[in-house]
């Protein structure tokens, strides 16, 4: 019935309920990556849709070296970085400190285990321009949808990722879409 709880984590009917989650999302990916135009377009609406409904909502970030993460996106507009690296500048060690936590870094992580940015680009790489070595991360998912989307391999966690608004495949002319190939390895080599 609709006033049911929840099942609880480790009960039978926690375990079926994962159970049919997880194949709805392999039919969803499955239908994404098919040939069937209409079908794709709706699992692309459906992912979507579910990525809002498996947001993180713990927003405490860790400490993570900038350089190790691997953004999503080609482009990212360096006015807005170097307008961004110039109050992280003036700012004392842990007034600068104070202000990347609050603005924590959502990241997914790859098939390689690698971690992604999904949004942020700008304050990341302003904290690289501005001579820190690092940043607050925190996942953008929850564990759920996390695992999922990091157990994909490469072509399905990038058809997925775009699909979800997470993996932008343009460069810094609109021109594209892009092959994954062509992403910055780090926020060093992101174009303006």
């Amino acid at each position: 019935s609709s006033d049911e709880r929840p099942a609880a984590a480790g009960t039978p009917r926690a375990a079926e309920a994962l159970a049919q989650s997880s194949s709805e999302f392999a039919r969803l990916v499955a239908e994404l990556t098919g040939d069937d135009r209409e079908k794709s377009e709706a699992a692309a609406v459906s992912l979507k849709a579910l990525k809002d409904e498996h947001l993180n909502a713990d927003t405490d970030g860790k400490k993570t070296k900038i350089l190790d993460l691997k953004p999503m996106q080609i482009p990212a507009g360096m006015i807005e970085v170097q307008s961004k690296a110039e109050d992280l500048r003036a700012m004392k060690n842990k007034e600068a400190d104070e202000w990347l936590r609050e603005r924590p870094v959502p990241v997914v992580e790859d098939y390689k285990g690698r971690k992604r940015p999904v949004d942020h680009h700008h304050e990341t790489r302003a904290a690289w321009e501005a001579g820190l070595d690092d940043v607050y991360t925190r996942r953008y998912l929850d564990d759920e949808l996390h695992a999922r989307l990091k157990a994909l391999p490469r072509d399905k966690f990038y058809a997925v990722t775009r699909a979800m608004g997470l993996f932008y495949d343009r460069d810094q002319f609109g021109g594209g879409p892009h092959d994954p190939n062509h992403l910055p390895e780090n926020v060093r080599s992101m174009a303006d």
